[in-house]
């Protein structure tokens, strides 16, 4: 099991890693289906923000240790187990976060 709670070998894996590694990995992802979506993103979040080696997310440094840590402070995670939506005011309230300047690297 990797340290983002996706296997190596599942599809939504390579492709993140692959893209993050060749430097196309889009900033916004649409994450459908039935796996483990959060899993997902922190993977893809980890990829984008990675300062490792050759394969991304690398998994050992810095900036993907805060990303599992969730603490990146460049790294919005949203949250809701309570609803099966998210509600209009927090989708506001992100956006409004996301338009600050960022703090360690370029993506938000």
């Amino acid at each position: 099991m990797s340290l983002f709670g996706l296997r190596p070998e599942e599809p939504a894996a390579i492709r993140i890693r692959e893209a993050a590694t060749r430097g196309t990995l889009s900033h916004a992802l649409l994450l459908t289906g039935s796996g483990d979506r959060m899993s997902a993103a922190c993977f893809a979040a980890a990829a984008l923000e990675c300062t490792g080696g050759e394969s991304r997310p690398c998994g050992v440094c810095p900036a993907c240790r805060k990303v599992l840590a969730g603490i990146h402070p460049d790294v919005i995670t949203v949250r809701d187990p309570d609803h099966k939506n998210i509600a209009v005011d927090v989708v506001r309230r992100n956006r409004r976060a996301s338009q600050h300047l960022l703090t360690i690297r370029r993506w938000r």
